[in-house]
């Protein structure tokens, strides 16, 4: 038990020390990439990233309570050692992530007519097409993200944020160099 207690000490203090470090290269890359892939796509493009990045921001909010419960009720239940409570915590909440990203698609369908109804004056043929491309691969993005946030819950119920903090840490490295490739 004590070695238990060490070790999620040393979790949180190398996992806040990370988390100063992916906030460091947060705005480290903010400050580059951004202007690099303005040059680099010109401001049409990056703008049409923009405003598609806002739709699908708004499919993101529908996870968040849904996270923050799972973390709650898991995190409980495992200070209770209650092994399968823990477990079905973890079954639901997959499920109900499962609806989540069903209902995002339902509601993706009609917006992804609805980009080109709503664009289709202020956009060429062209960019409406790469729109639907860019929403498209948004709208996949986010599906897998929202099917994967169970098992982020169970990852931080675990303590276990020299993990994640390295996953996003990395994450947030490749990101531009694989838009920028």
């Amino acid at each position: 038990l004590g070695e238990e207690i060490m070790d999620n000490s040393k979790q949180r203090k190398i996992g806040t020390l990370l988390g100063y470090i992916h906030i460091a290269l947060q705005s480290l890359v903010s400050i580059i990439y951004i202007p690099l892939l303005i040059n680099g796509i010109g401001d049409g493009e990056y703008g049409l990233y923009q405003i598609m990045s806002s739709i699908i921001a708004y499919f993101s909010i529908m996870e968040a309570p849904m996270s923050s419960a799972i973390l709650r009720f898991y995190s409980q239940y495992k200070n209770e050692s209650d092994i399968n409570k823990m477990e079905n915590v973890l079954a639901i909440g997959k499920n109900i992530f499962s609806v989540i990203s069903l209902i995002v698609i339902i509601i993706a369908i009609p917006c992804l007519f609805g980009i080109y109804s709503l664009y289709k004056n202020s956009f060429t043929n062209a960019e409406l097409i790469e729109a639907v491309i860019m929403f498209i691969i948004m709208t996949i993005n986010i599906v897998i993200t929202i099917r994967n946030y169970v098992y982020v819950a169970a990852i931080s119920a675990n303590e276990k944020y020299i993990f994640i903090k390295i996953v996003s840490i990395v994450t947030l490295i490749i990101q531009p160099v694989g838009v920028y490739s």
